[in-house]
């Protein structure tokens, strides 16, 4: 949830479309003073004239984009019933205070009442103004966001799909709103697990803000950094390279060399090359990444430290077991001064160094470090939390290299006994199913022949 959410913050996603109610050209400075003689005059507007209800209306957006949501709402609903007395339910300044309303709503987190006002407000658009009317695309797009936040995903991803559709048709594919609604359909492609059509989509958003001339750094660095995320998780390693590449760059221009995230891209264009085993080159850049984060972040930050993890574990693809092991236990020795606890950070450097240790042959060490792990967990988080059963697997598979065949045996049915927790997990199914197929080649037939037709 937090790489979503964090997602969610660097691209820009799931923000409501709004257009405001804009006062006249050059009627006003800037919002702050429109704001302030708005306010004057909303104390004699006790009519509701046409200007008056322009004045609370165009006074409801200013609250509105300045973050007064309540006051919004207050206004917006008052104008919303005034234009509909004056002008009736299906006129474009009426339909476009009930989006606003439902905006106001949203942003209070009255998400029903917002998907209320939005559905009511999408049946009179369409009604009155047809499905390819430019209120109808802003509606259908907000629609959508909010049935993702309702957890209507399906729903949510059609919907987008159609706005899409009707934007690039009237708009064209290099209007701000069609690949606005673009990104967002890609992303809700990707957290559905559509991958394929989120890298389909979110390609297509990079490819035209490329060719956008001046070219708008900030929007294709948005753009970019979801299609990275979409390339790292479908594991296109060449694709997340080159996306990267470019995400360095402009993150470079607009935010500094030795900027936290431009290290952070850094680092992910570092598990790329990697990957992709041109380990000359990621050792490298990872040797930088981690230079430049001890000078600017300190060697005790966590990021610092996970770079080098992240080193050790190239040296490790290399065969460089004991630099990597030493890195390893560096980093330990740090974190178990500064954590007084054992958290996710100890646990995943301990479970480096245990698979290290199996590397050059130190199995004892490796099997007690890993059962250190199994103890902690146990111990904060209970015996059958997926991360606890998940290290008893791996301890299992410790167990069934060496030749410990009966406490390999042991520790698996130990994990079987809640099976129906693994069952539920693909990953741990996956890890399960590798430990007993082990123990089968070694004709540990009779315990496990009926789980294994079970998995």
């Amino acid at each position: 949830m937090s790489e979503y959410m964090n997602l969610v913050r660097v691209t820009g996603v799931l923000e409501m479309r709004i257009v405001p109610e804009r006062y006249s050209p050059n009627e006003y400075a800037d919002n702050q003073e429109a704001m302030a003689k708005l306010q004057q005059l909303m104390p004699r507007a006790t009519e509701n004239t046409a200007e008056n209800i322009d004045k609370k209306a165009q006074l409801a957006s200013l609250y509105l984009e300045s973050g007064c949501h309540d006051q919004a709402a207050i206004f917006l609903a008052e104008a919303l019933d005034a234009r509909r007395s004056l002008w009736g339910w299906g006129y474009p300044k009426t339909i476009q205070t009930q989006e606003l309303l439902a905006c106001a709503f949203y942003a209070q987190g009255r998400i029903e009442d917002a998907m209320e006002q939005f559905e009511a407000a999408g049946r009179i658009i369409v009604q009155s103004l047809g499905t390819e009317h430019v209120l109808a695309i802003q509606n259908m797009f907000n629609r959508g966001v909010v049935m993702w936040q309702l957890g209507k995903c399906g729903g949510a991803c059609d919907t987008l799909h159609q706005a899409y559709k009707i934007s690039k048709r009237i708009h064209g594919l290099h209007h701000r709103w069609t690949l606005s609604t673009m990104e967002n359909l890609a992303f809700m492609y990707h957290f559905t697990e559509r991958p394929w059509e989120a890298q389909k989509i979110q390609q297509q958003v990079v490819d035209v803000r490329l060719q956008v001339s001046p070219c708008d750094d900030s929007s294709l660095l948005k753009s970019a950094v979801l299609l990275g995320k979409i390339y790292m998780d479908m594991e296109w390693w060449k694709e997340t390279e080159a996306t990267y590449r470019i995400i360095v760059e402009l993150r470079e221009k607009l935010q500094g060399t030795e900027s936290p995230a431009v290290l952070a891209s850094k680092a992910n264009l570092v598990t790329a090359l990697q990957k992709q085993g041109r380990l000359d080159q990621a050792e490298k850049l990872s040797i930088e990444v981690l230079n430049a984060s001890n000078v600017t972040l300190g060697p005790e930050s966590p990021v610092t430290m996970r770079n080098q993890l992240r080193l050790a574990t190239i040296l490790g693809d290399r065969g460089e077991y004991t630099k990597a092991l030493k890195i390893q236990q560096e980093v330990l020795e740090t974190q178990e001064k500064l954590f007084e606890d054992f958290n996710d950070e100890i646990r995943h450097t301990l479970s480096d160094i245990s698979v290290t240790f199996m590397k050059l042959n130190r199995y004892d060490e490796a099997v007690t470090v890993c059962q250190r792990v199994i103890s902690a967990l146990d111990q904060h988080l209970g015996m059958y939390n997926p991360a606890s059963l998940s290290t008893r697997i791996d301890l299992a598979y410790m167990f069934s290299q060496i030749d410990r065949l009966d406490e390999a045996e042991s520790t698996v049915l130990g994990v079987l006994n809640n099976y129906g927790q693994v069952q539920d997990d693909s990953e741990l199914l996956s890890k399960l199913r590798e430990v007993i197929n082990t123990l089968l080649q070694y004709g540990r037939t009779a315990t496990f022949n009926k789980f294994y037709f079970d998995l």
